[in-house]
């Protein structure tokens, strides 16, 4: 199924660049630890989040899903898997996703896009082939690593599509304000 669902992905990622001379640029935005309406998008009216808000109002916004694990490596190694925990055979914590695994953002490597991920990676080794660029939280510049986010856009190569994949570190730094705790060190 899930060899499947890769290849009908791949064929939409085909056929949009076939049809028109542009393919859409995709960034996923992994934020641990805030609830479903934590931000002004999804109706909270005291927390401001002004640039989220844009991103939700002016592109594609997912607001039926469902985790399958509430630990973090096992449920970011289903997402660039496509699998469930137990047939990742990464289903615990701080277990690395096995190299035999077809990752998501190889595959739109291999389409043509560039693909990079900065912030809490928490996969393993076996997914970095999977991006053109890599920053973990231990080489984050900032308190969650956004600082770096701009860096990566304006500094992508201009004649791709691109594929970020984006995971501020800040559920995991000490909550002071204005705090510059280096976050925890990953894989």
């Amino acid at each position: 199924m899930t060899r499947i669902l890769l290849a009908s992905v791949m064929l939409l990622i085909y056929s949009t660049g076939a049809m028109a001379q542009s393919r859409p640029n995709v960034i996923l935005i992994i934020a641990d630890d805030i609830s479903y309406d934590d931000l002004g998008c999804t109706g909270n009216v005291s927390i401001k989040t002004p640039n989220i808000d844009r991103l939700a109002s002016e592109g594609m916004r997912f607001s039926n899903a469902f985790v399958t694990s509430s630990s973090c490596s096992p449920s970011r190694i289903s997402i660039i898997t496509s699998r469930y925990p137990h047939n990742t055979g990464a289903a615990e914590l701080h277990t690395p996703a096995p190299v035999h695994l077809p990752f998501f953002p190889a595959l739109l490597k291999q389409a043509g896009y560039y693909t990079a991920q900065l912030g809490k990676w928490h996969e393993g080794p076996a997914t970095k082939k999977a991006f053109d660029t890599l920053i973990s939280s231990a080489e984050l510049i900032g308190e969650g690593g956004e600082e770096q986010w701009i860096s990566l856009l304006r500094n992508r190569p201009k004649d791709k599509p691109f594929f970020f994949w984006l995971s501020p570190a800040d559920a995991h730094r000490a909550w002071q304000p204005h705090s510059l705790t280096a976050p925890n060190k990953e894989w």
